[in-house]
């Protein structure tokens, strides 16, 4: 006995407006697509609440002639390229727009490049203004941080809002980030980084 699985029959335009006759006019339509579709191979592996998840996108629809053996191209057009009269579009395409795919393209490679081993730690760069300072972590805190990254990194807000500072965040980025805020004690001593990381210094031992 075979255990190939039938693919699904295709929906049809008269099936697709008999679900409709229901709706409101005004209701809306959204595309949704599984949350993982942007994540790395790791991150899928690791995390199986990866399937529970899932972006909404606004559709693009078009529709298009399909031409194959019982449908050859003069069935649809003259000798003019012209369709002939009263011939009808006999397909729907139903998509995200070229923007949407090329977001979800960045999203993944980046996903794939932060998984990846070689970009720990990152390449040191300088020029006149920047100072490269070598800090030595234990392993351990290494991979704690990398894995405390990972929440905020895989998240709504960070991944596809990019509502953050400073995007998604490795070891090396992070440890800038807080050294950023750690100037800012002397730089804007006003402000909510320099007042947070002045109340840590102080905790440690280190007032002003």
């Amino acid at each position: 006995m075979s255990t190939t699985t039938a693919p699904p029959r295709q929906l049809t335009v008269r099936e697709l407006q008999a679900i409709l006759n229901d709706c409101d006019p005004d209701a809306t339509v959204d595309l949704t697509l599984p949350g993982f579709i942007d994540a790395s191979d790791k991150q899928i592996v690791e995390d199986p609440d990866l399937a529970s998840d899932a972006y909404g996108f606004v559709p693009q629809v078009e529709v298009f002639y399909k031409t194959g053996k019982d449908m050859p191209y003069e069935h649809f057009f003259g000798d003019d390229g012209a369709p002939r009269p009263g011939v009808k579009p006999n397909a729907v395409s139903i998509a995200i727009s070229r923007d949407e795919i090329e977001k979800l393209y960045r999203d993944r490679k980046r996903a794939i490049e932060l998984d990846a081993l070689r970009l720990e730690p990152e390449p040191a760069t300088a020029d006149a203004d920047t100072v490269i300072v070598g800090v030595r972590l234990s392993r351990e805190l290494h991979t704690n941080i990398r894995q405390l990254l990972g929440q905020p990194n895989g998240s709504r807000q960070v991944k596809i809002e990019q509502a953050c500072t400073h995007g998604l965040l490795t070891v090396a980025g992070a440890l800038a980030m807080l050294a950023e805020d750690l100037g800012m004690v002397r730089s804007r001593p006003g402000s909510w980084e320099g007042s947070n990381m002045a109340q840590v210094l102080a905790s440690h031992g280190y007032d002003n």
